[in-house]
């Protein structure tokens, strides 16, 4: 919540085109540390900055954000920014936020293992691998995997690599290439599993 108010009141300042991020940082602490009993000011060694360098790339911290698509802000009449009551589609907010990272490959992970045509239907079936245009002709549910196929279309469309959509659980198999619906516009047509 601090960070929402130190980003909004810093949109208000600055220049509308100057693009703010706040990004939630949890970090855990060894609750049995002896400093706890005798806190002080300084909290840390002191590091020259390429030291500091190169401790931050072996880390390896993985960065968490857009979770549920943001907070929805606008700007108003005075380019004033406020929160609005609206809700972002988390999977449209994080192909944009993959698109401007410029990511190798947008997974949008969720607890089904592909997209399916007739999904609880008769002629039920999963889509292995599709071009967007052949997605955009299909009907899609529009509170669940309509909005999923939406951003991998535009993802893939507006970067020219890969998106797929598939269960959190066969996230190592989406990485190697055998699970979930891939979505590129270097493919042709439409393939099933």
């Amino acid at each position: 919540m601090s960070g929402y108010m130190i980003e909004q009141e810093l949109g208000n300042l600055l220049p509308v085109e100057v693009p703010l991020a706040t990004l939630l940082t949890q970090v855990e602490v060894d609750l049995d540390e002896p400093a706890f009993q005798h806190p002080s000011k300084p909290i840390g060694p002191v590091y020259t900055a390429d030291e500091a360098e190169r401790l931050a790339k072996e880390k390896g911290t993985i960065v968490i954000c857009a979770g549920g698509g943001g907070i929805p802000t606008a700007y108003d009449e005075n380019n004033k920014l406020h929160g609005v009551e609206a809700v972002i589609d988390k999977d449209l907010c994080s192909a944009l936020l993959a698109e401007q990272l410029q990511a190798d490959l947008l997974i949008i992970a969720t607890d089904v293992d592909a997209a399916y045509v007739d999904w609880n239907g008769p002629n039920q079936k999963a889509i292995a691998s599709a071009h967007p245009d052949v997605l955009d002709d299909m009907q899609f549910a529009a509170g669940s995997m309509g909005p999923k196929i939406e951003a991998a279309c535009r993802y893939s469309r507006n970067t020219g690599k890969e998106a797929v959509i598939g269960a959190l659980a066969d996230i190592e198999e989406i990485l190697q290439g055998i699970a979930g619906t891939r979505v590129s516009t270097s493919l042709q047509g439409i393939n099933f599993y």
